[in-house]
C-alpha cells in the first residue's frame, strides 16, 4: 500500500468517525492539511450536501480591507483542500455577505447584495450593469446565472436570512440601513413577496436567523451593533413574528452572534462574541450557546476549547444535517486564515434525506412519480400560488414500492403541490422559469430572444413579454450620476415564462 493510499484511508476515517460531543474541532488548517488561502473576512459560506463541501463566497481582500471580491470557492472539511472556481461570468464583488442561501430542491446557492463599491476597489461599469437582487450558483455546471426577479426590492447587507424547509422559500429580514421589513423570495417562481406583518423586531445590522424546522418558525438572535436580548420567532404561514422569552438569554450587547439549526438534535447552535476594548487593541471572546425551542431554554455548552477568537463579521455557521454535524468558517485576524471547524451537540440520529417528487401534466390530470419507498406513505396534495398559504390534504395512500399516483381530480388553471407524509421535497404542477435568456441585438435593429428549453415534459410554450424600460435624460445623468448607473441608450426589458 502506497502513502497516497494509506492517506485516503486516513481522511476517509475521519469523515465517517463520530467526533466527541460538544466539542470544537479544527479541520484545517493544520499541520497535516494545505495552507489556508488567506481570502480574508466578510465572505459567506454555506453547505453543499450534494457535494458535501464548504462553498465561500465573496468578501474583502487577503488583508480584510480592500477589494471587495466575488471569487467562489469550495473547501472539503476532512481534506482541509481549499478548490478556487473559475466560472464565465460572476456577479459583483461584495464584502459584509453573510447570510445568503443554499436551496436544496435545486442545489443552487443564492447571492443578494451587500456592499459593493462603497469602499473597495471595483470597477463602477461592472457594478452598474450587473448587480441584481438574486444571483444563483450551481456548482455542478460552475455557473454564475442573473435571475432578475421583477419587481424587486432594495436589499441590505448584513441581513438576517434562512431557508424555509416546509414553503421551499428564502425568508429575509432587516440588514444596515433597510427598512423593508420581512421579505420572502421563491426560487420556483422567482419571485419577491413583501410580508408586512402587523409587528417586526427592529431593523438591525448583522445577527443571524435560522429555520428550526420541528417547530416550523425562523428563530433570530442578536445584532452587529447596539443590544437586543430578545429571541424572535417569525411564522410564515401565520405572518407572525413573536419574542419568545426564553430563560437564559446569551450575552446580547453588540454580539454579532451567528446561528444554525441543529437538524439532528432539533436545536439551535449559536456562537456569540464578547469583546473589550475598541479598535486595535480590542479583545474578543466566543462563546458557543445552544437554544432549546421546545423548552424554550438557552444554555452555554463551556466546551473544553472554544474557536479562536475573531471580530465582527468574521464567523460563519453551515448545518450539515446528514453527518450530524455544525460548521463554522473563521477568519481572525491574527494570524489571518481560513479556518473550518466542526460542532456535534449530540449522538443523535441524521435525519433522513427528503424524497424528491417529480409531477407531469396531462390533459386529463397529473402524474406524480418518485422513488418507491420500502414503507406505505401518505400521498398529499394542495392548491395555491404562494407555497406558504397552501393547506395539504391526504389523496392516497400508497403501498410499499410504488412510485406513482396518477391525480384526475383537478382544476383547470390552479396550481397543484404535492409531498408525501414523510419528508420529501414538494413538487409542483406550475413550471419552473427557463434558465439562460438571452436577448441579442441585431444589425437591422430587431432583437432576437433565446433560452434554453425547459427539461419539463409537459411545458407546451412560452409567453414572451416587451416593456420599455424609461431613460433618463444627460441633465439627468449628471445629476443622479453618484447615486443610480447611467443608461446609455434606449433598453427593453424582455420576460419569458414557461
Amino acid at each position: 500500500m502506497n502513502l497516497l493510499t494509506l492517506a485516503a484511508l486516513v481522511l476517509s476515517g475521519l469523515q465517517d468517525a463520530d467526533p466527541p460531543l460538544n466539542t470544537w474541532v479544527k479541520h484545517t488548517p493544520l499541520e497535516s492539511t494545505p495552507r489556508s488561502p488567506r481570502m480574508g473576512y466578510e465572505g459567506d459560506c454555506v453547505w453543499d450536501p450534494k457535494h458535501r463541501v464548504v462553498l465561500r463566497y465573496g468578501g474583502h481582500n487577503q488583508g480584510g480591507g480592500g477589494e471587495q471580491g466575488s471569487e467562489i470557492w469550495t473547501c472539503d472539511p476532512f481534506t482541509g483542500k481549499w478548490a478556487l472556481k473559475e466560472p464565465n461570468t460572476s456577479p459583483p464583488g461584495v464584502c459584509c455577505a453573510q447570510q445568503n442561501v443554499y436551496d436544496p430542491v435545486r442545489s443552487r446557492y443564492y447571492r443578494f447584495p451587500a456592499f459593493s463599491l462603497s469602499h473597495g476597489w471595483q470597477w463602477q461599469r461592472e457594478i452598474y450593469h450587473n448587480q441584481s437582487p438574486v444571483w444563483s450558483y450551481d456548482l455542478a455546471t460552475n455557473t454564475w446565472r442573473n435571475l432578475r426577479p421583477l419587481p424587486a426590492f432594495p436589499l441590505a447587507p448584513l441581513r438576517c436570512a434562512s431557508w424555509d424547509e416546509e414553503s421551499e422559500v428564502v425568508v429575509i429580514f432587516g440588514g444596515e440601513g433597510s427598512s423593508q421589513g420581512t421579505l420572502v423570495y421563491d426560487p420556483h417562481t422567482n419571485g419577491w413577496h413583501q410580508m408586512k406583518p402587523a409587528r417586526q423586531p427592529e431593523g438591525r445590522s448583522g445577527g443571524n436567523m435560522t429555520y428550526d424546522a420541528a417547530r416550523k418558525v425562523h428563530v433570530m438572535f442578536g445584532k452587529q451593533f447596539g443590544d437586543d436580548p430578545m429571541t424572535w420567532a417569525y411564522d410564515l404561514r401565520k405572518n407572525e413574528w413573536r419574542d419568545l422569552k426564553p430563560e437564559g438569554t446569551p450575552p446580547s450587547k453588540e454580539c454579532d452572534a451567528v446561528l444554525k439549526y441543529d437538524a439532528a438534535s432539533k436545536v439551535v447552535v449559536a456562537i456569540v462574541k464578547l469583546t473589550e476594548g475598541k479598535d486595535e487593541q480590542a479583545k474578543h471572546e466566543l462563546q458557543t450557546w445552544v437554544y432549546d425551542g421546545g423548552a424554550n431554554t438557552w444554555k452555554r455548552m463551556n466546551p473544553a476549547r472554544e474557536p479562536d477568537p475573531s471580530g465582527n463579521r468574521a464567523r460563519v455557521l453551515m448545518a450539515a444535517p446528514e453527518l450530524n454535524r455544525i460548521f463554522l468558517e473563521n477568519c481572525p485576524s491574527k494570524p489571518r486564515e481560513q479556518q473550518i471547524w466542526s460542532y456535534r451537540y449530540a449522538a443523535a440520529k441524521p435525519p433522513a434525506p427528503p424524497v424528491r417528487l417529480q409531477v407531469t401534466t396531462e390533459p386529463e390530470g397529473a402524474t406524480v412519480t418518485w422513488t418507491p419507498l420500502s414503507e406505505p406513505a401518505a400521498l398529499l396534495r394542495g392548491s395555491g400560488a404562494r407555497s406558504w398559504e397552501v393547506e395539504f390534504e391526504e389523496i392516497a395512500r400508497v403501498k410499499a414500492g410504488e412510485g406513482r399516483y396518477h391525480d384526475t381530480k383537478l382544476r383547470p388553471g390552479t396550481i397543484y403541490h404535492y409531498r408525501l407524509g414523510v419528508p420529501s421535497f414538494r413538487a409542483r404542477t406550475q413550471p419552473l422559469p427557463p434558465e439562460d435568456v438571452v436577448v441579442s441585438m441585431r444589425a437591422d435593429g430587431k432583437a432576437e430572444v433565446s433560452w434554453k428549453p425547459s427539461p419539463e415534459e409537459d411545458v407546451v410554450g412560452y409567453v414572451v413579454q416587451q416593456a420599455v424600460v424609461e431613460v433618463a435624460s444627460e441633465d439627468q445623468h449628471r445629476k443622479l450620476k453618484s447615486r443610480t448607473p447611467p443608461l446609455e441608450a434606449p433598453s427593453v426589458g424582455v420576460v419569458v415564462m414557461g
